[in-house]
């Protein structure tokens, strides 16, 4: 018997109200319409009443107003799950529902907030094959309610269970068979210290610099630095703000990756991290285009390696993959990979680069950035200008780095592609996933015999591309007659 639409309207839950925090953070990225009336307001009130007034009643009217558009998100922004889907209205002046059934569902991820912990609920993100954004994303809900919401949908999220049962002993013994790894204290300290990161926090230091910069001109603190250090004062500010961003960045590698642990249960990878905002990420096989190993240059020192995971659909930055594991000892990546990821297997022996390559890796950009030092110097002022004989030594550098570290490997089912110059990259991509591939070559690459393979394979919001550049021509081709027998397999089996 079908249900009424009352019936049915009263089959929408609400999320907690803790979520109001939530539609309070976004809101403010509303008040950036309302900045050109509240600066009219500001400028016109202050004249009668003051500045001081002024600035605490536009501060009152952004509070009430995020305050009242939050709660009124929440209290319009319902949910029901049945039958295998899910569907969201939303929505205060601009109503939008939104029906997503469990096929078109690629993976259900969770994440726990400070707020959300306090009131022991997690926040649901539901995303869809194809999507450049979680489709639905459920704030502030209990565990069991986010476990009844994955059952519904037919989706293992890992350790989503009901808070109010308890586990049978075969599930617990199933658990412990399951493979796990953890990053252990000592190990989150080393990949904090070495973390790129340290490049982000020094870029938000120069940020705040560039703002405090006018009243650092104006104040005395210049003065009382040079009184206090004597000479090399500026020597040691700089030294200051190195080591206050290597710290900083310590800290936000501990807030993101505290506690980082990868398992896999029922064929699935579950990574789970975050301190104040804990993370889990549920990833299917099929979701898993290309295994991305990085040996960055500080962590290469001390043979470790980051491994990671080129996604299709919605990735949590813009190089479309999420970290598997963040450092992993050279010599136990293989073993990490037919643990968790078996259809992966690193290749033993790999092909190089000739001779023939190292004029359009070395010779041609050295050329290049020849040229452009003679300009520089001339209009450069003195002595800085000399600064740009530099560049054609560093660009030389890097292109030899990259000619040395050029290689690629063929299997019977995977093309593996080694790059880089001060960071080393490795990518293993299934035949399968390759979406398109494109020799390119020039005329006087051709004389030489030399051509460049481009590789694509669907990631994100667009493809990810990997190239084996100036490689042998005969070498391209082969590869590319490999990759054109899977494709023609293909198409016979549609037939």
């Amino acid at each position: 018997m079908k249900k009424s639409d009352a019936q049915l309207e009263q089959d929408y839950l609400r999320l907690h109200p803790a979520s109001i925090v939530f539609f309070m953070i976004r809101g403010v990225k509303e008040l950036y319409a309302l900045l050109p009336l509240l600066t009219i307001l500001y400028v016109n009130v202050s004249k009668a009443i003051g500045k001081i007034t002024t600035l605490f009643l536009v501060i009152a009217i952004a509070v009430v107003y995020l305050i009242l558009s939050a709660s009124l998100s929440w209290y319009f922004y319902q949910y029901r799950v049945e039958s295998g889907a899910l569907l969201v209205k939303q929505g205060v002046w601009k109503k939008t529902k939104t029906w997503i059934s469990k096929e078109r569902i690629q993976s259900i991820n969770t994440s726990e907030h400070v707020i959300d912990r306090i009131f022991g609920l997690v926040q649901l993100q539901v995303e869809t094959a194809g999507g450049s954004k979680p489709e639905a994303i459920l704030s502030s809900i209990s565990l069991a309610e986010a476990a009844r919401i994955s059952a519904v949908l037919e989706y293992d999220a890992g350790n989503l269970v009901d808070a109010e049962s308890s586990r049978t002993e075969a599930q617990a013994v199933a658990t412990m068979d399951e493979p796990k790894m953890t990053l252990s204290s000592k190990r989150l300290f080393l990949h904090s210290s070495l973390s790129s990161k340290f490049g982000v926090a020094l870029v938000l230091i120069s940020g705040l610099w560039q703002v405090w910069d006018d009243w650092f001109k104006s104040s005395d603190i210049f003065s009382i630095f040079a009184a206090w250090l004597g000479e090399s004062w500026k020597i040691m500010i700089v030294i200051f703000i190195l080591l206050f961003a290597w710290v900083a960045a310590i800290f936000l590698s501990y807030l993101t990756d505290y506690n980082f642990s990868l398992r896999l249960h029922d064929h699935k990878l579950i990574i789970e991290r975050g301190l104040l905002e804990k993370k889990q990420v549920t990833l299917t096989s099929r979701r898993i285009q290309a295994i991305h190993m990085i040996k960055y240059p500080l962590k290469r020192l001390f043979g470790w390696v980051s491994v990671r995971a080129i996604l299709a659909g919605i990735t949590e930055n813009k190089d479309k993959t999420t970290v598997l594991f963040p450092m992993v000892n050279k010599n136990k990546v293989e073993d990490m990979l037919h643990q968790f990821v078996q259809a992966y297997e690193i290749p033993q022996e790999w092909n190089k680069l000739t001779t023939k390559a190292r004029r359009y890796h070395i010779f041609m950009p050295f050329l290049f950035s020849s040229i452009v030092v003679i300009p520089a110097i001339a209009f450069i002022p003195s002595p800085y200008g000399w600064f740009a004989l530099l560049l054609p030594v560093l660009v030389s550098l890097y292109g030899l780095l990259a000619y040395k570290q050029t290689a690629w490997a063929v299997g019977q089912d995977h093309i593996a592609i080694q790059y880089g110059a001060f960071s080393h990259h490795h990518v293993i991509v299934p035949r399968r996933r390759i979406q398109w591939q494109r020799m390119t070559q020039t005329p006087f690459q051709a004389r030489r015999g030399i051509a460049s393979l481009s590789i694509a394979l669907t990631s994100g919001k667009g493809p990810s591309i990997y190239a084996i550049r100036y490689a042998p021509e005969a070498e391209v081709r082969r590869i590319q007659d490999w990759l054109s027998r899977e494709k023609r397999r293909e198409e016979l089996k549609h037939e």
